[in-house]
């Protein structure tokens, strides 16, 4: 299979992880990619025409990866895609990434955060592209929720999040709310 189909591939399970928020959507080639999950997602979303922060805590080998992929190294924000570590991520720190205008909310940031492992807890999702309620367990610390409320008050503005597995994304788009059940 070539990068190109790979890479339409993995597009396609990211559009269905932000239309179905917290399911979680497969990435058929992670196992043989570099970086898993994340090189397919970086692979199919990193251009010339976009920007990207990494944030602390990443290391050498894949910072040197992403540069290959030829996106625009933002050392501060603003960038569209902000790259973390989940046990890495400052939760108050979603306050401080791009959050898009009243007339632009598509300006905002995408946070990739890559949740390999870690604490995490059942959380309760509603909104579009749920049926009702969905109770799921997500790999985030407790300081997501404070966080997120304040992310999902901003709609349409705020910051959309793409949580990174080993072999899955789930997508937090930001009009989704988040509770405990």
């Amino acid at each position: 299979m070539t990068r190109v189909h790979q890479d339409q591939r993995s597009f396609r399970s990211l559009l269905a992880a932000m239309s179905r928020p917290g399911i979680p959507q497969r990435l058929p080639d992670a196992d043989t990619f570099p970086f898993g999950s994340l090189g397919l997602v970086l692979s199919c979303l990193l251009d010339s025409a976009t920007s990207i922060c990494l944030w602390p805590g990443l290391d050498k080998e894949l910072e040197n990866w992403v540069a290959g992929l030829n996106a625009r190294r933002a050392s501060n924000l603003p960038a569209d895609f902000v790259l973390a570590r989940a046990a890495d991520w400052d939760w108050s720190a979603l306050d401080d990434l791009p959050q898009g205008s009243e007339e632009a909310p598509e300006n905002s940031a995408t946070l990739l955060c890559w949740a390999l492992r870690g604490p995490g807890q059942d959380y309760v999702l509603q909104g579009p592209g749920i049926n009702g309620q969905l109770t799921t367990w997500l790999p985030l610390a407790p300081s997501f929720l404070m966080a997120w409320e304040r992310n999902h008050a901003r709609y349409p503005q705020g910051v959309d999040v793409i949580l990174l597995l080993p072999d899955a994304c789930i997508g937090l788009p930001r009009s989704t709310q988040i509770g405990l059940p």
